[in-house]
């Protein structure tokens, strides 16, 4: 059993160790990264070991769309903002007017009618100052 758990891991070493060759071998040469960056910081030119490549610049056009994108995301956000606080506004003055002009209900006075209301509140209340009627009901 252990002579298999070892072959297994010789096997995986193997095969990280030729992964990490692979990614070695198609990544830029990290000197030449920080070289470039500098010649596109300051504009100078540095020379270069004989055989080292230039990095060539990522596209800017990628950085323009996405300044873009996020200029219309903030630009959209902000009118929302606006519209949101317009339509505020106008409600408070339409609520407004109509509490001064005393015709504002709650939106929950209908619940508060039933039929026969008017019955209710036409009948006389029975008093019973004697007591006779009981106090239990």
């Amino acid at each position: 059993m252990e002579r298999m758990n070892d072959d297994r891991e010789r096997m995986l070493r193997e095969a990280f160790a030729a992964q990490k060759a692979e990614d070695a071998a198609g990544a830029p040469d990290f000197g030449a990264l920080i070289e470039a960056a500098a010649e596109r910081r300051s504009g100078a030119r540095f020379d270069r070991p004989s055989g080292a490549s230039r990095v060539p610049g990522r596209p800017r056009r990628f950085a323009r769309l996405a300044l873009a994108a996020a200029a219309g995301i903030v630009l959209l956000l902000v009118l929302r903002r606006v519209e949101a606080d317009r339509s505020f506004e106008a409600t408070l003055r339409h609520a407004a007017i109509e509490t001064q002009l005393g015709t504002w209900r709650a939106p929950s006075d209908a619940l508060l009618d039933f039929p026969g209301r008017d019955y209710y509140h036409a009948l006389p209340r029975v008093v019973d100052p004697e007591g006779l009627l009981g106090s239990g009901a």
